[in-house]
Order: C-alpha cells, then sequence, then structure tokens
C-alpha cells in the first residue's frame, strides 16, 4: 500500500468509518439509546459521551469510556428497574 492510497484509506474511514471505528459507533448508539430513558431533561447522553477512548485523550471531561465503568453502570441500572415513568 503506497502512503497516498493510506492517506486515502484515512480520509474516507472518517467519512464512512469501517472496522473496530464503526463497531466502536454501533456499540455507543446502542448504549446511548439504552440509557437515554433514565436521562434528566437537559442532560440527555450523546452518542460520543459513549465511545471508547483507549488513547486517553478525552479523560478529564467526566464521561465514562472505561469498559468496566460501563458495565457497572448497566448493572446498576438493571438493579434499580424503570424509573422512566415516575
Amino acid at each position: 500500500m503506497t502512503s497516498r492510497e493510506m492517506a486515502e484509506m484515512e480520509a474516507y474511514s472518517s467519512i464512512e468509518p469501517f472496522g473496530f471505528d464503526m463497531y466502536n459507533l454501533m456499540q455507543a448508539a446502542i448504549c446511548c439509546a439504552t440509557v437515554a430513558p433514565w436521562a434528566k431533561k437537559g442532560k440527555e447522553p450523546k452518542v460520543s459521551d459513549f465511545m471508547f477512548d483507549f488513547a486517553g485523550d478525552h479523560r478529564d471531561d467526566g464521561k465514562i469510556t472505561d469498559p468496566n465503568m460501563m458495565v457497572a453502570l448497566f448493572k446498576g441500572m438493571a438493579a434499580h428497574g424503570d424509573n422512566s415513568k415516575s
């Protein structure tokens, strides 16, 4: 693969993700839709809140990026049941 081809693939992946980035995006969308019913007004989750950040670029923004933290969050939500109807 030439450097030009590599640059084209990187540019394409920023427009249309594929591979790991696509799965990361799909999983984040599922997580966002799952958490949305429990969100308070004005603090609705964004898909980007659930994107994995293995490089640690956004560790100080208060978002949950650690997979173990996400599992703990969902276990806690499951233990408390559906409180969105209150």
